[in-house]
């Protein structure tokens, strides 16, 4: 079994906000898989259930926000006894741009306070996918209005390519390993210029 986490902010407010795109991953993912998502009080979280490449997973969407999402992933992770190689979280990055996404099968949690709060609560052997929201016009503005901000008209296509190319990854984690999936050709997606704007 493994558990796949989306990192976000509940609440309308923060529902397409670009620090919700791990949510926004996990709920395609759910769509996709055609998997119900049901609120876990005693977890602090929603949870889904699945199953991919006959493998049980676990999606997850914490309900504690950000800041310590590590106490909901903890309890669940013990809960079901699976280990934090076999706990996956998506979240943004400010540090890549749109379009761009990486994966990496485990490390320190750099500056994401989400994913501090996980590595605190279960190590750093937790692989991540780490979704690229940066665009060079937020240069001179406030990292924290720049996540709490929405993707612009012409940003939106890309951000949706850029999950539907995480789920593909995920797929592949599924069949044949991280690894394979850490070096498929569709990290060096080239961002379009008709994506750039706004």
């Amino acid at each position: 079994m493994k558990i796949i986490v989306g990192l976000g902010n509940i609440g309308e407010k923060y529902e397409k906000t670009r620090h919700n795109v791990g949510f926004m991953t996990v709920n395609a993912l759910a769509e996709k898989l055609k998997a119900d998502w049901i609120l876990k009080p005693k977890f602090q979280a929603s949870l889904a259930e699945a199953t991919i490449n006959s493998e049980k997973v676990l999606l997850v969407k914490p309900t504690t926000y950000m800041n310590h999402s590590g106490n909901a992933i903890a309890s669940i992770s013990q809960f079901y006894k699976v280990s934090p190689e076999d706990v996956i979280t998506i979240y943004d990055d400010i540090d890549l741009p749109i379009g761009a996404f990486r994966i990496r099968k485990s490390g320190s949690a750099g500056t994401h306070n989400g994913m501090k709060s996980i590595v605190a609560a279960i190590g750093e052997n937790c692989p991540r996918i780490r979704i690229g929201i940066k665009n060079d016009e937020h240069a001179e503005k406030n990292l924290s209005d720049v996540v709490l901000s929405s993707f612009g008209t012409k940003e939106r296509p890309l951000i949706e390519h850029t999950i539907s190319n995480a789920i593909t990854a995920i797929d592949i984690i599924f069949e044949q390993g991280i690894e394979k999936a850490m070096s498929y050709p569709y990290l060096a997606f080239v961002i379009k210029d008709e994506f750039k704007a706004k």
